[in-house]
């Protein structure tokens, strides 16, 4: 007779393992501690369309089949599997008590919807997933279309170029539909210039877009549009007035002279203008980037600038930016204020939208990431309770910002993928609607940049090699945006850990599986009704993970360690009075549990928002969202802290030089780069194998 454990091991193995793909992604370590995707004319395996629904339950009921997609600090890239949801069947299609291969009688007394209980209470980490409850809708990923971005995508050869864009836009690429576009120049350019630089220029008579818009930037957009159906929406932002408009006649530093305050909200339409003429519709146009930046003028910020206090941004929005642009033909495009780091947030809104015109003219919210180590979360959960009608958007990211950064491009560095993961994820469980990187594409060096202000980016491009680089930060964007389309809804997840014992002591799981349990998830619906599991692993430990939706069952999986993960099934609903009995038997809903289930302060209250990173106690159960209006934390569970260089609390330290364990290498490639010829990738090969074998063991 097979025991219980028995029944469940052969459960598991069709939950976690199924069939492995993928592993097609050309790589080359520089020996910062991950791999690069390598993209030329003749190939480029990343380009994989991967929308498809894994389809719904099952007609009996006994399961529904999920897809996960991983991406891995050893090398996996987008590798897929495939398995099921379980409920109430050991495995799928057989029931429970029916005979197994030998003809033995499986556990007599293991009744249905037990193997779901098993299945929930043997994960590490325990995740519930309400797709009930909802929160905000989703606008897109993407980034800037700089001067640098245009440049280094028409410096390569036609057929690269191809490759590239549809890297970057096509439904087998990262399928960005969020784009930001500098009005003029920014330190991503060439050249300091803006539109009117004739000085005196008060009517805007010689007002004149730039080469770099006419040639470079506007092409790529109209690509890009194409690429994406239409799909593109576009967000302009100013870096700084002409000189002459300002107190100080420089590009660097000064605010906007008060007398000109209409004539620079007349540069904003006339922009507009231009470029509806060229075909391109601006979707939201912001207030200016990074007012704060012209107050730290020379000392730190070397580049176009143009200051606001928040009483100045109030005056020149409320009286001549949003009059001027509401009475024009372009009176659908949104305003979106600030434009600058989120630890501003919610004092500067709260100084800007005390003048009720000024709060009804602005949309929406512009933030970005640079020193949100300063301000985990705790500014856009109170903008979001303070303005709930505004949107929020991450307008802005990029590593090695800081001027102490001195390695400013590290090919293929896991922690900087890393980095943008925890960001996306904590702002998307915080409210935030679409989520945007610095410039797109930039070369090898980080640049070009007037400035000489480089920094690293989700995709380089060698001009001499003719070649596209695919970081790591490319694919943990990927992991939200080739899942999550415009118009999907963040849902509720409930996450506990179940990884310490009574004592507080890290205790192996059935497969072996030891070490702090260090993972953070979201999840969204999509308009298909697809339910999207985004979850990263920054343990250095293989980490056992249950999900639990009680519409289609109980899934359990194994993220391997230092991972980004994305899992998608569908959302058909199995019946009612199913779904709410074995909500009962699992323990996962609210005050169910077996174990101390507690939640943070206010989690229940309209409007009220909590976060409780870090919370580790043995068992603690901490809600990532409640109900609409209420925001809290989904990374109570397993809560990572992050510094450079360095692995999440509780892990080894990363050195950079160390190339991933079992990556191959051949002769060839930039001086200190190590190319892996094979496509399917030794190291991704040895990765999966290990995993493999520590699932076999329930």
């Amino acid at each position: 007779m097979r025991s219980a454990t028995a029944a469940l091991a052969s459960a598991a193995l069709v939950v976690v393992f199924g069939t492995a793909l993928g592993g097609r992604c050309l790589t080359r370590s520089f020996g910062h501690g991950s791999v690069v995707c390598v993209c030329d004319a003749r190939q480029c395996g990343a380009l994989e369309d991967l929308r498809a629904s894994p389809g719904p339950a099952a007609e009996d009921g006994s399961s529904a089949p999920f897809t996960i997609f991983t991406s891995s600090k050893a090398g996996m890239r987008l590798d897929r599997a495939e398995g099921n949801f379980t409920n109430g069947y050991a495995t799928a299609g057989t029931k429970v008590g029916d005979k197994d291969d030998d003809g033995d009688d499986y556990d007599e007394g293991l009744e249905d919807g037990k193997t779901e209980q098993l299945l929930w209470s043997r994960g590490r980490v325990r995740i519930a997933v309400d797709v009930a409850t909802q929160y905000q809708t989703v606008d897109g990923f993407g980034g800037a279309i700089t001067d640098s971005a245009a440049i280094n995508i028409h410096r390569l050869q036609p057929d690269v170029r191809d490759v590239l864009m549809r890297a970057l836009f096509a439904p087998e690429g990262n399928a960005y539909t969020m784009l930001r576009v500098p009005m003029g120049g920014t330190d991503d350019s060439l050249r300091k210039y803006t539109y009117a630089d004739s000085p005196g220029d008060m009517a805007l008579q010689r007002f004149r877009l730039a080469e770099e818009d006419i040639k470079y930037k506007i092409p790529v957009l109209l690509n890009a549009s194409r690429m994406t159906g239409g799909e593109t929406r576009v967000i302009a932002s100013a870096w700084t007035a002409p000189p002459w408009m300002k107190t100080t006649d420089q590009f660097v530093g000064g605010v906007l002279r008060r007398d000109l305050y209409q004539l620079w909200a007349d540069y904003h339409v006339r922009f507009l203008s231009e470029y509806a003429q060229r075909g391109v519709a601006v979707w939201a146009l912001t207030s200016g980037n990074e007012p704060i930046n012209a107050f730290f003028t020379p000392l730190l910020i070397r580049f176009n600038s143009m200051g606001w206090t928040p009483l100045q941004q109030r005056r020149w929005l409320g009286r001549h930016l949003g009059p001027a642009l509401r009475r024009s033909p372009f009176n659908a495009t949104k305003l979106l204020a600030l434009d600058d780091q989120r630890m501003l947030l919610p004092w500067w809104l709260d100084i800007v939208f005390r003048d009720p015109t000024v709060r009804d003219l602005v949309d929406g919210v512009a933030v970005h990431w640079y020193w949100d180590i300063v301000d985990p979360r705790i500014g856009l959960e109170a903008t979001h309770q303070h303005f709930p009608e505004k949107f929020i958007i991450s307008t802005e990211a990029s590593s090695a910002d800081k001027p102490w950064d001195l390695v400013k491009v590290q090919l293929g560095s896991w922690t900087r993928g890393e980095k943008y993961m925890t960001d996306i994820l904590k702002d998307m469980n915080a409210w935030v609607t679409g989520w945007m990187e610095w410039s797109l594409v930039l070369d090898t060096q980080g640049g070009p940049s007037w400035s000489r202000n480089y920094v690293d980016v989700g995709v380089m491009v060698d001009h001499a090699r003719q070649e596209v680089l695919l970081q790591p930060t490319y694919y943990a964007m990927a992991h939200f945006s080739r899942f999550v389309p415009r118009g999907s809804r963040r849902v509720r997840l409930q996450v506990e850990r179940a990884d310490l014992s009574p004592a507080g002591e890290d205790q192996p799981d059935e497969q072996g599986l030891s070490g702090r349990a260090q993972v953070d998830a979201t999840a969204f619906v999509t308009p298909r009704d697809d339910v999207v599991l985004v979850l990263h692993n920054s343990g250095d430990s293989d980490t056992s993970v249950s999900i639990r939706d009680p519409r289609v069952g109980v899934a359990r999986v194994v993220l391997p360690a230092r991972s980004f993960n994305t899992l998608v099934y569908s959302g058909a609903e199995r019946g009612a009075d199913e779904a709410s009995g074995e909500a009962e038997s699992s323990g996962a809903g609210a005050g169910d549990s077996s174990e101390s289930e507690s939640e943070a302060d206010g989690a229940g209250a309209a409007g009220a928002s909590t976060e409780a990173d870090g919370a580790d106690a043995a068992g603690t159960s901490t809600e990532a969202g409640g109900p609409a209006g209420a925001s809290t934390d989904a990374d109570a569970v397993g809560a990572s802290t992050e510094a450079d260089g360095a692995g999440a609390v509780g892990t080894s330290t990363e050195t950079d030089g160390t190339v991933a364990e079992g990556t191959s290498t051949e002769a060839g490639g930039p001086a200190g780069a190590s190319t892996e010829a094979d496509a399917a990738g030794a190291s991704t090969e040895e990765e999966t194998e290990r995993v493999r074998r520590q699932r076999k063991e329930i």
